[in-house]
Formats: C-alpha cells, sequence, structure tokens
C-alpha cells in the first residue's frame, strides 16, 4: 500500500490459503451384509451363505437384532477428505483525477487473478454402491482460474441546492477471463439522489455472472446402469404403444437415433441395458444475471430515531446450472427446441442406449418483489435502566413481499410462476417460494447488558402441483399434501460486557421448539421438508465468550 502521488493510492496483494478436512461417518449398513443374513435355511438357522462370517439376522421386532448381526452388517467408519486451495493476486488503485462542480470525480482501476483448486476424496466403500445409509458422493479434483480488469467510478452531478443535497452517478465495469468457462463482461450503472436529509431517491442496474464451481465442472463422472422401460413398453414416449406420433414426439424420437419410418413402429423392449453418465461438466458457461433495483429511503424530521426504506427489485438469472431429469425434459409437450433430447441415445433396435445426465446449464429464474425495512433506535426517556440510569431501545422490522418468481426448466419449456408454492415442478431449482417473509428484531441496552428478541415468520405456500401437474400427465392429480401453514419462529438472547475486553452471550434460537412442516416427497429434499427455509434442529442454545487481547 502506499501513495503514487497527486492523490493517487495503491494497494496490491498476494496470497495463499489451503484448508483440509476429514469428515468421518459412523454406523452404516452394508446391503449386501444384509442381505446375505436375511437368506436362512429354516433346517438349521443358519446363513444359506456363510462367508465372511455371516450371522443369521431376525430385524422383525425391537431388540431382536443381535449385537454380533449388528457388528457383520456394520461397516467400519468411512473417511471423506477435502483439500482446497486459493491463489490470489491483485492490484488497484484510486484517486480523485478530477474535481467537479459538485465535488470529486473519484474512480478505482484494477485487475486481479484467483486460482481454485479442489481435491475431494470419497471413501472407496461409498463408491462401490453397497452403503445404505449414506447418500452416495462423486469424487472431485480440478482446478479453474479467472484474470480480470474492472474500473468503477463515482461521479456527482449536484450538490448543496434547494433541490438536491446530492446527486451522482455510479458506474462500474468488469472482464473477466476464465480458464474453462470463457470470458465474460458486467457492469453496473445507477445513481443516488438526496433531495433532503428526510428522503432519498436511489436506482440500480447490474449485469453479474456465476461461474460454474468446483463440484460443478469436476466432480468424477461415472456410468451408471440403467434401463428406460422398466414396467411397460409405453414407459419409452417413442414406443409405438406410447402413441408418439400423435403426441408430437416424431422429431424427438429422430434426434435420439430412431428412424422416422420407425416412429410408430418401433415397441420398446422392457429393461433393455442403457448407460446413464452423472458428474460434473468442464463444458459448463456462467449463469447470467441483470438485476434492477430502485427505492427511497425516508427519515422524516416529525419522526425523530425513525428510518424507512422501500425497494424493488427484479433479478433476472438465464443459463442457470443444476441437475436435469433429461428423459422428463425432453418429453414435456411444450419443449419445441427439443432441449436434451441429444442427451439419450438409441442403438440399432431402436432402444435407448445412453443417457448423458451431466451437470448442466438450464432455463431460467425471474424474481420480483418489494423489500421494506423500519428501523427505530433511540433512548428509553423517563424510564430507569436495568444497570444503567439511561436504556435504549432499538427495532428493526425486515419485509420481503415476492410478486412474482418465474422458473424454466430448460430454454423454451413453459414458464411457470412459483410465487406462494412448493414442490414440483417448481422444486427443479429449489423447494419453497412463500411470497412474504418478515424477520424483526428488537434489543435493548443498559449499561453493560443487552437483551435480544428475534421473530422470524414465513408465509404459507400451496404444492404447485395443484396448478402445475399437467407436467407430469396427469389432469387430475392426487396431492397428499396440498398446502403446508405459516411458521413462527423466536430467537431470544443476552449479552453481558463484563468490561471492554471480556464479554458473554447467552441465546436460545427456535425458543418455542416449532417442529418444521411436513411437505413429503414435494420438499424436493430426502429430508420431507425444506431445510434451507425451515428450522430442522428444534429448539438449540448457545453460550459465547469472547477475550480481547
Amino acid at each position: 500500500r502506499g501513495e503514487m502521488g497527486d492523490g493517487w493510492d495503491i494497494d496490491a496483494w498476494i496470497a495463499y490459503t489451503r484448508e483440509s478436512s476429514d469428515i468421518h461417518l459412523i454406523n452404516d449398513v452394508s446391503v449386501g451384509r444384509l442381505q446375505q443374513g436375511l437368506l436362512v435355511d429354516p433346517s438349521t438357522s443358519e446363513c444359506y451363505d456363510p462367508t465372511g462370517g455371516c450371522v443369521p439376522l431376525n430385524l422383525f421386532g425391537e431388540g431382536n437384532l443381535s449385537q454380533a448381526g449388528a457388528d457383520f452388517i456394520r461397516f467400519p467408519p468411512y473417511e471423506n477428505t477435502t483439500d482446497r486451495s486459493q491463489a490470489l493476486a491483485g492490484l488497484f488503485v484510486t484517486g480523485s483525477p478530477i474535481d467537479t462542480w459538485a465535488g470529486p470525480l473519484d474512480i478505482v482501476v484494477g485487475a486481479a487473478w484467483r486460482r481454485d483448486k479442489i481435491d475431494h476424496d470419497i471413501d472407496e466403500v461409498l463408491l462401490a454402491g453397497d452403503a445404505m445409509g449414506f447418500r452416495s458422493a462423486l469424487p472431485v479434483d480440478g482446478a479453474e482460474e479467472v484474470s480480470e480488469l474492472y474500473a468503477e467510478a463515482s461521479i456527482p452531478l449536484a450538490s448543496d441546492r434547494h433541490w438536491a443535497d446530492h446527486l451522482g452517478i455510479e458506474l462500474g465495469a468488469r472482464y473477466s477471463d476464465y480458464k474453462l468457462a470463457g470470458s465474460s463482461w458486467t457492469y453496473k450503472a445507477g445513481g443516488t439522489w438526496q433531495w433532503t436529509d428526510a428522503m432519498m431517491l436511489r436506482a440500480m442496474h447490474q449485469r453479474s455472472v456465476r461461474a460454474p464451481n468446483s463440484y460443478e465442472l469436476f466432480e468424477l463422472q461415472t456410468e451408471d446402469q440403467t434401463t428406460f422401460a422398466q414396467w411397460e413398453t409405453a414407459d419409452d414416449p417413442c414406443s409405438a404403444s406410447a402413441n408418439p406420433i400423435e403426441n408430437g414426439y416424431l422429431e424427438k424420437c429422430v434426434i435420439q437415433g430412431l428412424p422416422a419410418d420407425q416412429v410408430g413402429v418401433f415397441e420398446a423392449t422392457l429393461y433393455y441395458p442403457a448407460t446413464e453418465l452423472n458428474g460434473g461438466n468442464p463444458g459448463l458457461k456462467p449463469e447470467v444475471g441483470k438485476t434492477w433495483t430502485a427505492g427511497a429511503v425516508f427519515s422524516p424530521a416529525f419522526l425523530p430515531n425513525w428510518l424507512l426504506s422501500v425497494d424493488y427489485f427484479d433479478i433476472d438469472i438465464r443459463n442457470t446450472i443444476g441437475n436435469v431429469n433429461v428423459q422428463s425434459v425432453c418429453f414435456l409437450p411444450d419443449n419445441t427446441a427439443h432441449a436434451f433430447c441429444e442427451n439419450m441415445q438409441r442403438d440399432s433396435t431402436g432402444n435407448v442406449t445412453e443417457i448423458i445426465s451431466l451437470t448442466s446449464n438450464r432455463g431460467l429464474i425471474d424474481t420480483t418483489g418489494i423489500d421494506t425495512q423500519i428501523h427505530y433506535n433511540g433512548e428509553l426517556s423517563g424510564f430507569p435502566g436495568l444497570i444503567d440510569s439511561a436504556a435504549e431501545i432499538g427495532i428493526s422490522v425486515y419485509w420481503t413481499h415476492m410478486l412474482t418468481n418465474r422458473i424454466q426448466v430448460a430454454p423454451g419449456t413453459t414458464i411457470f410462476d412459483c410465487a406462494g408454492l412448493f414442490g414440483p415442478p417448481c422444486a427443479f431449482h429449489t423447494a419453497t417460494f412463500p411470497e412474504n417473509r418478515v424477520t424483526s428484531n428488537v434489543h435493548y441496552a443498559s449499561g453493560p447488558l443487552r437483551l435480544n428478541l428475534a421473530w422470524r415468520w414465513i408465509e404459507g405456500t400451496e404444492n404447485s402441483g395443484l396448478y402445475y401437474g399437467y407436467v407430469f400427465g396427469f389432469e387430475e392429480p392426487i396431492i397428499a399434501i396440498q398446502s403446508i401453514g405459516s411458521e413462527s419462529y423466536l430467537d431470544v438472547g443476552i449479552d453481558y460486557a463484563f468490561s471492554d475486553s471480556l464479554s458473554a452471550r447467552l441465546g436460545i434460537d427456535n425458543l418455542l421448539d416449532v417442529e418444521p412442516p411436513n411437505m413429503a416427497q414435494a420438499s424436493g429434499s430426502p429430508y420431507n421438508t425444506d431445510p434451507g427455509l425451515y428450522d430442522v434442529f428444534g429448539r438449540s442454545y448457545y453460550l459465547m465468550l469472547s477475550a480481547q487481547f
């Protein structure tokens, strides 16, 4: 860091970080040994296959599984290891080269380079597919690099006028060149108008990108054995019994390798062997987002210590990255662009023999809504404090109202508005989209004592299958859980500063021990609920001690 003269400053750095972690998983069960122990000769009460020291198992009834049986089917602890490293180098200069009629023009120009590397090793047992309890995962090994150039400027247009205490614009641009994900431009343009001390208007437009992360790029690609038509030949939409021509699947079947003259004639073979390719995809492109925000901040003189802000937002993200069920997407009736149909290939018999299900660039997410914030902070005049002679209170309320939340699983397919809904097809990206969420905090401070109370409220949602069930081919889908109610959580905490350098905090989260709603399979997660939104731990306590030296 240093000065370059004429009001210019420079800041440059290099950094290297490495982190290693081991995760141990215990008490999992072997599927093969479980089956071996259940196959018991009734005449001898011994395993038909005694290899490996097989122990006969009785799983029916509490306490009937012997300790020897439990030891036989239990795997030794697994160990997954992860090594991450990041190398950084950057430089930027700041200065005010011009003094305008409204104040100095502030700019920053910089360059940066970053390299992220990951080596994520999975225990071989998990890769073998014999583990019953823990989710099988894939190794990840690879590195991505990016070089960037950027510039930003804050330009004042007016100050100390009767119509503007301050008026200015903010501009910025960045060029990023990724080793694998290609190059991209991002930018921002916005401004603020401080009309008076009591009112400010603001607006911003931004273009942003999210490059694929190491897991999305480098997760090991594996081939799993599968079959396409498993219950009846009509499971294959290109099979004659599924009426492919009447359903408009001719072109989709041809793209997959079925001759046009065989569409409507070919009949699928049940359990015909196929391979499905899963894993990361080094060919991924960055997600691209465009954001518009506009709002106002009010702090009127007749309401001292109060502040109110209201902002409108519109966030549009294209080329979203994630997993895709290529079979379902290809044969969506509105998939006129035949997206992902080439990911299924057929052999000379007409049957599907290859399915490519790598992490992919998908459709869009477009969210609009209104953020409202209310803040108050002031002294409690006329009321003695609990510890000191004075006390203050602070109140903060955050309310997000979702106007729309549009989701598209692939380009050219139907766009679903998922605001207020949960479950498929809205769960292609995440699980739950409440229209309203409120978070409020109240704190009371008196001397070294501080009391905190937080309230979180999540509005109820409906099952999206009630509105978009036709996606799965049902005219009147049977929905077991049609809606879930609103949820409220209370968190409390107490802080006490024993001195300037020593303090403690005791807190209780989810004070009322509210259970998460049961969303069953429609949650889009294996937990029957949305763990990213709802509290799955119940009431929890924590004690924090902080000392500064």
